[in-house]
């Protein structure tokens, strides 16, 4: 049974009953908005609020949504208990009605409770002050909107003539509260009433020590949200393009994921939730109807975008250790939603992000922030008119998701090889991540980033339990229980709508996960190999087949043994990462019974990095027949790689002549990873470093300037080890390096070896090292040892620093 099977079940269970107890005492809705009109009870309200003044809106289409008034919000904190600031509850639900032509339309605004807040009838009979004005009339919206406080107001205005009809106003300036005046303006045309503007104007002088608090933390965080979205964006945006030439597969990829992000925007159209966005916006623009359903479309077509770009740029990086988390999400971009796993990654999401819902509430019941308050979600869900659709938002706007786990973490890991930095900065920017984009405590610091924390460890833990597809799918089970525990602490029938439509996407996905076909995972990870996407098995084998082939040519160009020089012995490998690769070693004869000894590695890897390794051993083996002088030769291998690669590739090179009588080894380095030389009388190494710049990165002239030649004398028992960067930065599970430490302990344990004693030690303790992760790079040894008596054998050896 894999990991998380039982356990996070379990510990969603946990999570949503601690959810139901803790909700209703540290949720806004309960502790601030107090939404207990339901839509259908807002839409008759409104409806007969219309039908009173004049409008019957029968028959025409009507649209729900909320509104909060943040300065209110802020002011009624502030001034708690303060009479004037209870008459006004920052939750504005507000239902506008059209005609079937989109010719007329009623705006009605109401408070949590039913209560009236205003009203706006833009109709053409309503935009006429022909008619008398109606005494008493505006006495009676008072009465009707200002409820118990009605009696505090002042009349300031009295049926005075305007375009949109006769104006009556009036005020309440109280007496406690200096700086807060609170305003109904009633306007009528005849019997009708046409607009009723209720509201409360605060001073600058009060609003300035609470602006000022609040605008310096929401300051903060929209800056870092900025930050963070604009990085990663160009971060996105640059490995897109820039991972072109390595691999082609990628944006197919991400074209395919925004099938997930396309569920949420589907289901907008088909709830009805566009169509009243759209309503609402063309209404506030002055306009009518939902034509600006197309704007909203646009949005969350340009959202869809956005996760393209991530998932595309994620994927083009996803190191192969990750491969395993991305299977479930593969299998979507495959259409394989009838896989067991595709169905065990939704299922055990949606019940993990349920129990993650009960986080927030968690830390505002701890002690130490007795004033927090949970407001996670806007309440306009509440009002939907398809609320079993709402939590499926989480598709689309679960940056947390996209901004760590899509991309910043496959970053992570592809760039920072130190695992304690790359943990320490991916803890960080992740927290900071969630917290500011989340932000359950608008007004709170510390219990953002606990939140953000914690919230970043459950899906963390998730991630590597299941898979990416399951932290994908978490914000909708997150969203869905935080939605239904809003509507249940109401008395909401809509909860159970909320918790029938959770439940049967569970249902189906427990259904697939049981009953689905199993999923061979290690012929998934195939396909995530680059240039693998929409291959047959029968192209694959075809081109496994021809790569088999490839490498055998390849290896048939190194040398199939060393040459017998008497003193020495010597012996070299190379072990490329894929079926063909980058890395040449070679052996060398020069004039006067001299041999030269080379290691190169030309950037890349595959069949590119193979052509020019090619091209380098032709060109060397033709340079050092006829320039036998070591900088001649580097001098003149550059300026091949700078003419033919053109800058775009570049090689590294050790290069050396062994003068055998006199025990010289003569030797340049090109960039290369600087060989080990060990000193039997000393039993210690050090490392051949002259000065030199890579092949092709530079012109003649600069080259040949930094080009340094280093004569080393030997001894009997001394040895020369030459190498790739495969070696040293060979990395086993836990992303560690092998390193230059270890190879150094590795050639003075074996240093007693002969050489081919002491290459098989250096590859023995590298494949230990490694253990069952995959070779990132081509791995090349060459050892030169200078002898003196008979050969040794060879013995075993073990990762020396373990």
């Amino acid at each position: 049974m894999k990991p998380g099977t039982i356990a996070i079940p379990v510990l969603g269970a946990m999570g949503i009953a601690v959810l139901a107890g803790l909700f209703p005492a540290h949720d806004s809705s309960t502790r601030r908005w107090q939404p207990k009109l339901t839509r259908a009870q807002a839409i008759s309200a409104a409806q007969k609020l219309a039908q009173e003044y004049g409008t019957n809106t029968s028959g025409w289409s009507t649209y729900v949504s909320t509104r909060i008034d943040r300065q209110n919000a802020q002011v009624r904190e502030a001034f708690d208990g303060k009479a004037i600031t209870e008459a006004f509850n920052p939750l504005q639900i507000r239902v506008l009605a059209t005609s079937p032509k989109d010719s007329e339309a009623v705006l009605v605004t109401l408070a949590p409770d039913g209560r009236p807040m205003g009203y706006l009838d833009r109709h053409p009979k309503a935009q006429t002050a022909k008619q008398d004005h109606v005494p008493g009339l505006a006495e009676r919206e008072l009465q009707r909107y200002a409820g118990g406080f009605a009696g505090r107001f002042e009349r300031t205005a009295s049926g005075v003539r305007s375009q949109e009809g006769w104006r009556s106003a009036f005020e309440w300036a109280d007496a406690d509260s200096a700086g807060m005046v609170a305003h109904i303006e009633v306007v009528t045309s005849g019997p009708r009433v046409v607009r009723v503007d209720y509201r409360l104007d605060v001073s600058a002088r009060l609003l300035a020590p609470i602006r000022e608090t609040n605008s310096r933390m929401q300051g903060i965080k929209g800056g870092v949200r900025i930050v963070l979205l604009s990085a990663l964006t160009l971060l996105a945006t640059y490995l897109v393009f820039a991972r072109l030439t390595k691999r082609k597969d990628h944006t197919a990829f991400g074209y395919r994921a925004i099938g997930i992000a396309a569920v949420p925007i589907v289901l907008a159209v088909v709830g009805g939730a566009a169509s009243s966005d759209g309503a609402f916006r063309s209404f506030d623009n002055g306009g009518l109807g939902d034509a600006s359903v197309v704007l909203s479309l646009a949005i969350n077509a340009f959202l869809a975008l956005t996760v393209f770009v991530l998932v595309a740029a994620g994927y083009s990086i996803l190191p192969a250790r990750e491969r395993p988390q991305w299977i479930g999400l593969r299998l979507v971009t495959l259409g394989r939603l009838g896989d067991r796993q595709f169905g065990r990654e939704v299922a055990l999401g949606l019940w993990a992000g349920a129990g993650l819902a009960c986080l927030p509430y968690l830390i505002a019941a701890l002690p130490f922030w007795s004033k927090a308050v949970v407001e996670i979600f806007d309440p306009g869900f509440l009002y939907s008119p398809a609320p079993g659709f709402e939590p499926f938002e989480g598709l689309i706007l679960s940056w947390e998701t996209y901004g760590f786990f899509v991309l910043a973490l496959p970053w992570a890991i592809f760039k920072i090889r130190r695992p304690g930095l790359r943990w320490a900065l991916m803890g960080t920017v992740g927290v900071v991540f969630v917290a500011v984009y989340r932000d359950p405590f608008p007004a709170l610091f510390w219990p953002n980033v606990v939140y953000g924390a914690a919230l970043l460890g459950g899906l963390a833990l998730l991630y590597r339990a299941t898979g990416m597809l399951a932290v994908w799918v978490a914000p909708v089970g997150l969203w869905g229980a935080t939605f239904a525990a809003t509507f249940l602490a109401f008395g909401q029938g809509a909860g159970w709508r909320v918790v029938a439509v959770q439940g049967l996407a569970l249902g189906a996905a427990v259904c697939v996960w049981i009953f689905g076909r199993a999923t061979d995972e290690e012929a998934v990870q195939t396909l995530m190999e680059p240039g693998e996407l929409g291959l047959s098995r029968s192209d694959r084998d075809r081109l496994q087949a021809e790569f088999s082939v490839a490498r055998r040519a390849q290896q048939g160009m190194l040398p199939s043994s060393a040459p017998e020089i008497p003193g020495y012995s010597i012996q070299g490998v190379c072990e490329p990462a894929r079926e063909v690769g980058g890395d040449l070693f070679d052996y060398l004869p020069f004039p006067n019974g001299q041999w030269g000894f080379c290691v190169a590695d030309v950037s890349g890897k595959g069949v590119p990095a193979a052509l020019y390794m090619t091209l380098t051993k032709g060109m060397l083996a033709s340079a050092q027949t006829r320039f036998p002088d070591l900088p001649v030769i580097a001098s003149r291998l550059n300026r091949f790689v700078v003419e033919t690669g053109k800058k775009k590739t570049f090689i590294t090179m050790s290069l050396g002549v062994l003068d055998a009588e006199q025990r010289v080894f003569r030797h340049v380095r090109a960039g290369h990873n600087p060989p080990v030389l060990y000193r039997s009388a000393t039993k210690s190494c050090e490392f051949l470093q002259p000065k030199g710049v890579g092949l092709g990165i530079t012109g003649s002239l600069i080259f040949e300037r930094n080009l340094e030649v280093q004569d080393v004398s030997l001894e009997p028992g001394d040895t020369i080890v030459l190498y790739s960067d495969g070696l040293t930065e060979c990395m086993n599970s836990k992303q560690e390096q092998f390193g230059e430490e270890r190879l150094v302990a590795v050639v003075q344990q074996s240093a007693h070896l002969n050489a081919l004693g002491i290459e098989a030690a250096i590859i023995e303790a590298a494949r230990v090292f490694r253990g069952e992760a995959d070779p990132h790079d081509d791995l090349t040894v060459v050892v030169l040892r200078a002898e003196n008596g008979p050969v040794t054998r060879r013995s075993q050896t073990q990762d020396p620093l373990r």
